[in-house]
C-alpha cells in the first residue's frame, strides 16, 4: 500500500470516530466516551473501510524495541512489567512497513502524556527513508477545555514543543507544522516524556533508544468539532463540547538530515532532576 492509500484508509476510519462521538452526545448522560471507546471506534472504522485488510489490524501491539538492553551499559534488559505497546497497529503488507497509531481521550490536561505517545511513534518509525518507513498517526480527542488546554500547553511553551494544529479554515485542513525532536529534548516536559517511556524498574533503569530522525512534520488528516449551535447542556448548567483530530507524523518534504544524536544527549537526559530523590542504577 502507498502512503496515500494509508492516509485515505485512516481518514475513512475517522468517520467511525465521528459517528461514535455523535452517538454518545445524544445519550442523556453523555458519559460513555472513553479512550477505549474511541480506540474501538477507530478499529471498527478501519475494518469497515477496508474489509479485505481487516486481518492486518491489531491493538496493543508490542514495539520491536521494548526489550532493548540498558542504555547505561550493564547488559540488563527489562524483565518484568508491561511491554511498550502501540494502541492500534496495521501489520506490514506487500513490501510496506505497516502503520502505528496512538490514541488519547482527554478528561484532563495531559501534555506530557501526548509527548510520550509522540516519542513512542517516532522511535518505532526509526530512520528509514520516508517512502519505506512505517506510517505513524496520532488520534487525540477529549472534552473541549482539556483538549484545547493540552494543545495550548504544547504550542505556547517556550521553546515550542509541538504544533498540533487542528482547526479548519474554510473547510481546509491546517498546513503541516515542523516537529524537531532535539528541540523537544531541550524542554523539561519533552525530556521527561522520553525518560518515562524508556525506563523500567526501581531505582530506574533505561532502555537504549532506537535511532530515529530528528525532524518531522505533524500533518492534520482529519478533524471533528461539534458545532456551537444547539450544544448539549450539562446538569451543572454548562455545555458539552468534544473535540477530536487525527494527525500523521511524516517527513515528506524534508531533506535527508542526521538522526537524533542520542549519545550526546544521554548523560544530560538521564541525570536526576534537581528535585528528584531517585538514583540511576549504573
Amino acid at each position: 500500500m502507498t502512503t496515500t492509500d494509508y492516509k485515505e484508509w485512516m481518514q475513512r476510519a475517522f468517520l467511525k470516530v465521528e459517528a461514535a462521538l455523535s452517538e454518545e452526545l445524544i445519550t442523556p448522560a453523555s458519559l460513555c466516551m472513553t479512550e477505549d471507546h474511541i480506540r474501538s471506534a477507530l478499529v471498527r472504522g478501519l475494518a469497515a473501510a477496508m474489509p479485505t485488510h481487516a486481518h492486518r489490524i491489531d491493538t496493543e501491539k508490542t514495539v520491536s524495541w521494548t526489550n532493548n538492553p540498558c542504555w547505561l551499559g550493564t547488559n540488563r534488559v527489562p524483565e518484568q512489567g508491561r511491554p511498550i505497546q502501540h494502541d492500534v497497529f496495521i501489520a506490514p503488507h506487500d513490501g510496506d512497513n505497516g502503520l502505528a497509531c496512538e490514541v488519547k481521550w482527554l478528561k484532563n490536561e495531559k501534555a506530557g502524556e501526548v509527548l510520550k505517545d509522540i516519542w513512542k511513534l517516532v522511535l518505532s518509525r526509526g530512520i528509514a527513508s520516508e517512502g519505506s518507513a512505517m506510517r505513524i498517526y496520532f488520534l487525540l480527542g477529549g472534552e473541549g477545555e482539556h483538549f484545547r488546554a493540552t494543545i495550548n500547553a504544547l504550542y505556547h511553551h517556550t521553546p515550542r514543543m509541538a504544533d498540533l494544529s487542528w482547526q479548519r479554515t474554510d473547510q481546509a485542513l491546517p498546513n503541516p507544522k515542523r516537529l524537531t525532536m532535539a528541540n523537544l529534548l531541550g524542554t523539561a516536559k519533552g525530556k521527561n516524556a522520553v525518560r518515562d517511556l524508556l525506563k523500567w524498574g526501581s531505582p530506574p533503569t533505561y532502555r537504549t533508544p532506537p535511532s530515529c530522525r530528528n525532524e518531522f512534520y505533524t500533518d492534520t488528516r482529519a478533524t471533528w468539532r461539534r458545532p456551537l449551535d444547539g450544544q448539549i447542556k450539562k446538569k451543572d448548567g454548562g455545555v458539552l463540547v468534544w473535540n477530536a483530530a487525527l494527525w500523521e507524523i511524516t517527513a515528506w518534504g524534508l531533506s535527508t538530515r542526521p538522526a537524533l544524536n542520542w549519545t550526546a544527549k544521554r548523560d544530560a537526559m538521564l541525570a536526576p532532576s534537581p528535585d528528584s530523590k531517585s538514583t540511576v542504577r549504573r
